[in-house]
Formats: structure tokens, sequence, C-alpha cells
């Protein structure tokens, strides 16, 4: 494979208009022709391609096979949509953190991860007690919550966000999804 664009709707974009057929009769795809092949409506491919969603698993998978990938090169196609999704989440999550602190944010998660020895996140749930929550190849459980508070001086943001924290604190629950302990 050549080297890749910087995000995967870039990447997408690239693979699909660079894309041969078999008998290299034709020399790209359009988007209709990419959502029959895949199975993923071209609407949703666009949307892909340019960044306002982001593609779930079962989309990588068929994007990917569309392309004829197989093995590594998928694997490493699906990892790569799912990575892109991960680090946009945060982004349409929390719109108004600046992208330093979020990036700041992710790189902190990723030495977290890293020091477990973690190499893949396995899923990435909705849950209502924080702000991310992900399984681990090592069977483990992740969970952040991001807190805020604001003040007129360090000592006031400070003392809020304590406070704020604590509040939080009684109202996780600490038992399986959706259980109270």
């Amino acid at each position: 494979m050549q080297p890749l664009p910087e995000n995967f709707g870039s990447r997408l974009k690239s693979m699909r208009l660079s894309y041969r057929d078999d008998d290299h009769t034709k020399s790209g795809l359009t988007l209709h022709e990419l959502g029959q092949r895949a199975g993923v409506h071209y609407t949703r491919i666009a949307a892909f391609e340019s960044g306002r969603r982001m593609p779930g698993l079962k989309s990588l998978e068929k994007l990917a096979n569309a392309f004829g990938l197989t093995g590594e090169d998928a694997e490493e196609f699906v990892a790569s949509g799912r990575k892109d999704a991960r680090m946009n989440k945060t982004k349409q999550d929390f719109p108004l953190i600046p992208n330093a602190i979020q990036k700041q944010l992710l790189e902190e998660i990723s030495k977290a991860l890293q020091s477990r020895g973690v190499s893949e996140i396995r899923e990435i749930y909705d849950h209502p007690d924080c702000d991310l929550m992900w399984t681990t190849d090592k069977d483990e459980w992740f969970a952040v919550e991001i807190a805020t508070a604001c003040g007129r001086s360090e000592k006031e943001a400070l003392h809020r966000l304590s406070r704020k924290l604590e509040s939080k604190g009684k109202k996780v629950r600490r038992g399986g999804r959706g259980s109270e302990e």
C-alpha cells in the first residue's frame, strides 16, 4: 500500500478514486458504485469522506470487502477507521474544548492504555455514568469522566471542580452496566 492520507475520510476518498478493477479496465469508483459494491448508501460514504460521519465497524468491514482488501490490509483499514472514529468522538462530544486540550486528553488516555499493555480497543460504549467507556483486548474496562468548573480565581475554579467531582462520585453506579450497588 502507498503512504496514507492523514485522516480516514481522505484515505477512503483516495482509495475510491484510485481503485482499479480486476481486469484494469476501469480506474476509480463513483460514490454510487462503491456504495453498491459495499452495500452502504452512497450518501453515507460521502459523509465518511468529508468527516461529517464516522463509520462503524460493520461499514468498515463492508468497505474493506468492496475494495478487495484481505488479511492484514483489511485489518489495518478497519483499525484506521476505528481509530479515526474514536478521535473524532471526542471532538464531536466536546465541541467547546480547545483542540490542544483534546489532544492532551487523548495522549493521556493513550499513555494509560500503553502502560497496561493494551494493543486494541474492542468496543466503545455510551454509558450514563461517564463520558467515555471502552473495553480492551485484555478484557479490561476503561471509564473516563471529564469535569470542568469555572471560577473568578484559580482557587475558586479548583474548589468548584472539587465539589463537582464529589457530587458525581456519589452518583456513579459501581456494579455492572446499568446496575446499582
